[in-house]
């Protein structure tokens, strides 16, 4: 989101039924909005971006996955803040007047009126039309947020109803073809070690890495080795579900040399076997991390095993 963006009120009235909500409701409706507040910003930018007239084609593409990937996350957020906000609805009055839109799609929109008035108010130095449209601009958000406030005492006296929250949204074909995913020939097994802070990865990783020879890195490479071969978005920019396919897509790619990531996950890979003709082979103990010697198990094409250590 642009530096310094606004951030976005509620109107009191909703401000009000929200305080009477139950703390842990309070709670995942506030995160629910924020976010939804975030990614609006977020797509404005990108939007922007997109629009620049020195573009590649793969740059404007790549802006495009980025707006699909954030309007699939506000369309989840604004469901999310729905579903706690359904707690407002008096249920007892199933023969009262349905409202067109729910409130989370009040609440999106009053989120993207409060960007339009923030860049339009910016604009407004350099640009003579842009500065008279802002005192309308500030006349529609007073308006809805008026209008938000009473479909708020409305709904929660009873006398009006809300529409479902779900959105059935689409993004790509309607009927995919399912990809086949193979693992990589050149490596027999990745395990990967994931957790909150301090809760002993590194420590597990490290044991497997001196066990039995295996190598170590972030999964951060393969999150960023594969967007660039795809020609996606920065994969941090991208939600939790969409960097986890990511991975999916470098099982079958060519080899390429991972570079440092930033997450705390990590993944360990087995190295080459070693000659017992001309080394001295001593089997190190078997442990919990430990990588057994059948070659089983998918991986993901990673790059050379010579590839250096991050730790």
């Amino acid at each position: 989101m642009t530096q310094n963006s606004p951030p976005l009120v509620l109107p009191p009235g909703l401000s009000r039924a929200i305080a009477a909500l139950q703390d842990k409701d309070r709670h995942r409706l506030d995160d629910a909005v924020t976010r939804l507040h975030t990614v609006n910003g977020r797509l404005w930018d990108t939007e922007d971006r997109g629009r620049g007239a020195l573009l590649s084609a793969a740059q404007v593409a790549d802006c495009k996955r980025e707006i699909d990937q954030l309007n699939a996350e506000r369309n989840a957020l604004a469901e999310r803040a729905d579903e706690v906000l359904g707690a407002l609805v008096d249920a007892g009055r199933a023969d009262a007047p349905l409202h067109t839109e729910t409130l989370a799609t009040v609440v999106d929109r009053l989120s993207v009126l409060t960007l339009r008035i923030w860049h339009s108010e910016r604009a407004a130095a350099r640009d003579e039309l842009t500065r008279r449209r802002v005192p309308a601009l500030h006349g529609q958000r007073e308006e809805l947020c008026a209008a938000l406030d009473t479909l708020v005492s409305d709904v929660v006296a009873g006398r009006r109803r809300l529409p479902a929250p779900a959105r059935f949204k689409l993004y790509g074909r309607d009927d995919p073809a399912p990809a086949e995913i193979k693992p990589s020939r050149h490596l027999r097994r990745v395990l990967a070690f994931g957790g909150l802070s301090e809760c002993g990865k590194s420590t597990s990783a490290e044991f497997v890495h001196r066990t039995c020879g295996a190598q170590r890195f972030k999964i951060g490479f393969l999150l960023r080795q594969t967007a660039h071969r795809e020609g996606l978005a920065d994969p941090y920019a991208l939600s939790a579900q969409r960097q986890a396919e990511l991975p999916r897509r470098a099982a079958h790619r060519p080899n390429r040399q991972p570079r440092r990531g930033q997450l705390d996950r990590r993944m360990v890979r087995p190295g080459p076997p070693r000659d017992r003709r001309t080394r001295g082979h001593r089997p190190g103990p078997r442990g919990p991390g430990a990588v057994p010697d059948d070659p089983g198990g998918g991986a993901a094409s990673l790059g050379p095993t010579s590839s250096p250590q991050a730790n």
